[in-house]
């Protein structure tokens, strides 16, 4: 089962580390585009919310591959998962109220929900 959780972690982190890592170079190459090109402003979130989000979701790709703590090895990775899967809730009704598909982000929060199950043992 610890092979299982640790595939689902790795998992996690590289998805949210690719999906930070291009929130955060997406709005630097958007601040030296010139003012008439695309903004992101038509999705409804500002530039350093956006910067905040990608941030997050780094520093919870992070935290499910760094394991802290000397009573409990796997605290860390159990508060980064709760804490992806809270920002995936936020993220599936942001999309939803857009009526944008919700289907990988639900399937990305029923896998942070694996690893804090998995690791409560």
């Amino acid at each position: 089962m610890n092979t299982v959780l640790w595939i689902a972690q790795l998992c996690l982190a590289g998805i949210f580390l690719y999906a930070g890592v291009k929130n955060l170079l997406a709005f630097q190459k958007q601040n030296l585009r010139p003012a008439a090109g695309p903004s992101f402003q038509c999705i409804g979130i500002s530039t350093p919310a956006a910067c905040a989000i990608g941030f997050a979701e780094i520093l919870g790709a992070i935290g499910l591959l760094v394991p802290l703590g000397s009573q409990e090895p796997y605290l860390v990775a159990q508060l980064s998962a709760g804490a992806l899967a809270l920002l995936m809730l936020a993220a599936c009704a942001y999309h939803a109220r857009r009526k944008e598909e919700t289907a990988p982000i639900v399937a990305l929060f029923f896998l942070a929900i694996f690893v804090i199950v998995g690791r409560m043992n």
